[in-house]
């Protein structure tokens, strides 16, 4: 006979037998007749759902050496699947007097125990896998269920491509693991947009972790251009483009890898990522082709789609955040794929294509790219020089309303060209002010302008000629009111109760109270109070 005895071999056996009422449990709800009408049996879903998350909570403390546990999970998860296809097509109808949040928590609570076979042994993942893929569980996905049912089919999906790489390849290559994986992340990042309860939202969360789990495990066993390849052909519009939410997530999980090593002193040279060498040159491809899809539409003067310009923004900032780790070879691979020449194109083009030029962010998010791979790697500083990017980084210092902190990425990036490179701070040094590129409009409304002086090579802010009249100084006074001048002056400052030596100007004043003294060496008009003390050379806070 199978099985201990005592006290473990009894606990053994109750959950055993929880698994074994939960699937009675499941019996009575299926149809009575094939291809008969769907009813509900007995006494409706209350049993299933007390008996079936009793089943849910002792699936992970099985024994699975024991044949037992292994048969009586196995004939759970086959009573669940065919279940969970009557829920979906609201084929239970229930007494009239039951609660209706049943069929939904009763959908809930089985995708759970499939949930929890599928992680706690290979042979229920496997057998979920086999006789719930792709139906139910992509039915599941695509119908209209809770975020928290969706967040336990995306664990279930990670646990089987967990260490699985032919159930991965398959699920990456297949149009139906395109459409689960789209239709999860449409839920992820729309739903976001509209009130939620707190079980929604928590749901929510949940599935957002689970699909980041998926991202990073299909990265680390190198099916990362598998998938966006796949998910570039799943059919969508607008911010629902299956293409552009796949960044969204490869951005998320970058942005989750760094935070869990942002703490620690050796986070520089940390590199959690999970993408593959090929990934990065993918990524750089990638970037090119985009952009040479924006630069066509700008050099025919027509206006590319948002979702295109979406893309370049994405795909730009995950490889922008994957430099945040000072790692040659992420910098090596980038480089080898063009990344340099492509960013210093754009800037270049940012100068006369309008449609690039107005687009928000695109000129600090090409510098931010270029400051990172210059960080300390001076094969990239090198090219940069060679391609011609050290002035064009310096432009982008100017103030720019579409590009914010774009000058902030640049002094960075000067920072970054010139660390250990003689050449690049040399060419920098010698580089002289040709013109003044733009004058901040707020100032031009003023009638203010900036011009260089070629002579110094500083610049200087004029008054327009049509406002000349209000910057130039008064004219001065005649020969006649120069003797009155001092006086005057010495008179208000006689009013405000301060006294004036006055010793430099051609004038007697010594009617007046304060006697003249001359001071050859210096000219100046001294001024002090009639009361004021010698103060000493020690400076007191006044309190």
């Amino acid at each position: 006979m199978e099985g201990n005895t005592g006290g473990r071999g009894g606990r053994s056996f109750a959950r055993v037998e929880a698994l074994h009422a939960a699937t009675m449990a499941l019996q009575c709800l299926l149809p009575r007749e094939a291809g008969g009408p769907r009813q509900l049996a007995g006494e409706g879903l209350q049993p299933w759902l007390q008996a079936g998350r009793e089943a849910r909570n002792a699936i992970p403390l099985l024994d699975w050496n024991e044949r037992s546990s292994r048969d009586a999970c196995g004939g759970l998860v086959s009573a669940i699947l065919p279940c969970c296809n009557h829920v979906i097509h609201q084929s239970w109808q229930g007494r009239s007097g039951e609660d209706s949040k049943l069929p939904t928590q009763s959908l809930l609570t089985m995708l759970q125990v499939l949930g929890n076979a599928a992680a706690s042994h290979e042979s229920m993942r496997d057998r979920v896998w086999e006789q719930g893929w792709p139906s139910p569980l992509l039915d599941m996905a695509l119908a209209d269920t809770t975020s928290s049912c969706k967040s336990v089919i995306a664990m279930i999906v990670f646990n089987v491509l967990k260490n699985n790489s032919a159930a991965s390849l398959n699920f990456v290559q297949s149009e139906e693991g395109g459409q689960l994986l789209s239709s999860l992340l449409k839920v992820f990042y729309h739903k976001q947009e509209a009130p939620l309860s707190p079980d929604e939202l928590n749901g929510l969360k949940d599935l957002g972790e689970w699909l980041q789990l998926i991202m990073e495990e299909l990265m680390s066993q190198g099916h990362l251009v598998a998938l966006h390849q796949r998910m570039g052909t799943m059919p969508s519009s607008g911010n629902g483009d299956a293409e552009l939410l796949f960044w969204y997530l490869l951005d998320d999980s970058i942005s989750n890898a760094m935070q869990d090593v942002k703490d620690t002193q050796e986070f520089h040279e940390l590199c959690p990522l999970k993408l593959q060498p090929q990934d990065y040159a993918y990524l750089a491809t990638e970037l090119g082709l985009i952009f040479e899809i924006c630069l066509d539409c700008a050099r025919r003067g027509r206006k590319y789609e948002e979702v295109t310009a979406m893309k370049l923004r994405q795909v730009m900032h995950v490889i922008a955040s994957s430099l945040s780790f000072e790692s040659a070879s992420i910098r090596a691979s980038y480089r080898d794929k063009g990344l340099l020449h492509s960013c210093v194109n754009l800037l270049k083009s940012l100068s006369h294509a309008q449609a690039l030029k107005t687009e928000m962010g695109l000129k600090r998010d090409v510098i931010r790219i270029l400051a990172n791979m210059c960080y300390r790697d001076q094969p990239s500083q090198d090219l940069v020089r060679e391609l011609g990017g050290i002035p064009l980084i310096l432009e982008g210092t100017n103030i720019d309303d579409n590009n914010p902190f774009s000058r902030e990425w640049s002094v960075l990036a000067v920072r970054n060209l010139c660390e250990g490179n003689e050449q690049n701070q040399r060419i920098i040094a010698g580089i002289q002010p040709q013109q003044v590129a733009s004058v901040p409009q707020e100032l031009r409304d003023r009638g203010i302008n900036v011009t260089l002086d070629n002579s110094t090579g500083k610049v200087k802010v004029v008054r327009d000629d049509a406002e000349r009249e209000v910057v130039e100084p008064p004219p001065r006074p005649h020969a006649e009111d120069e003797e009155d001048a001092p006086r005057a002056m010495v008179e208000e400052l006689k009013d405000m109760g301060l006294r004036a030596n006055v010793s430099s100007l051609s004038c007697d004043l010594r009617p007046i109270d304060a006697p003249c003294q001359l001071d050859e060496d210096t000219g100046l008009v001294e001024i002090s109070h009639p009361d004021a003390k010698p103060s000493s050379s020690v400076y007191h806070k006044s309190t």
